[in-house]
């Protein structure tokens, strides 16, 4: 049975991997901007729930930085919110089975560090961290995401990846073309400039391929 279509929010792997680099600059402006594309992806179609709490609390960080007037009290149960919906969104998606597994459980087993749930469990049940700690815990939940989601699909697909492939297919072309493969001749060893070439390509293409596996494929590129 053939598999549907798996429509995306973004409209190429370039555009996707770039938005990385504008959540985690230091420029406030590009920051804004990376949190912008998420929310039009958003209201195109669902998009990972790594990418939504990345976002979420860029834009905790950009509204901290840019607060006036904001009481501290306001400001530590803005950051509580964010948190917990990070844990949240994260852990969930590890829930399954018939039974409920505990938060602290599911988050071991994905590397979330233990002190992330320690934290959601007091701004939900006991009193709110101070804001230091909520500031400083922010930051490496984004520095988590960017080690759990972000860098494996960097890994997975680069950003010039349709360039490779494009390059890739050409040399290949061009060398199954040339006059020693019609007639489907195999590329002749002793011709070493003609074998060399084949040899590249080939192994070019088997790079592309190893790089690209079905899961890369299947949540990056557009069908």
């Amino acid at each position: 049975m053939s598999r549907q279509p798996r429509i995306v929010a973004w409209t190429s792997a370039e555009e996707y991997l770039s938005v990385a680099e504008y959540l985690y600059s230091t420029n406030i402006n590009e920051r804004k901007h990376g949190v912008a594309i998420v929310k039009a992806w958003r209201s195109r179609a669902r998009i990972p729930v790594a990418i939504e709490a990345t976002a979420s609390l860029v834009e905790m960080t950009v509204a901290d930085e840019e607060s006036k007037g904001v009481t501290t009290n306001h400001l530590r149960h803005l950051y509580s919110m964010a948190m917990i919906r990070f844990v949240n969104t994260i852990v969930d998606l590890e829930q399954k089975g018939t039974f409920a597994q505990s938060v602290v459980s599911l988050a071991g087993k994905i590397g979330m560090p233990a002190w992330f749930v320690e934290l959601r469990h007091a701004a939900t049940h006991e009193q709110l961290p101070s804001l230091a700690v909520l500031q400083s815990a922010c930051q490496q939940a984004l520095g988590w995401l960017s080690d759990y989601y972000w860098n494996k699909q960097t890994r997975s697909l680069p950003s010039d990846t349709q360039m490779h492939i494009r390059n890739a297919l050409a040399a290949y072309l061009q060398a199954h073309d040339s006059p020693s493969q019609q007639g489907n001749r195999k590329p002749n060893k002793k011709n070493t400039s003609e074998y060399a070439a084949m040899e590249t390509t080939s192994a070019e293409l088997t790079r592309l391929v190893e790089n690209l596996h079905l899961d890369a494929v299947r949540e990056l590129l557009i069908p």
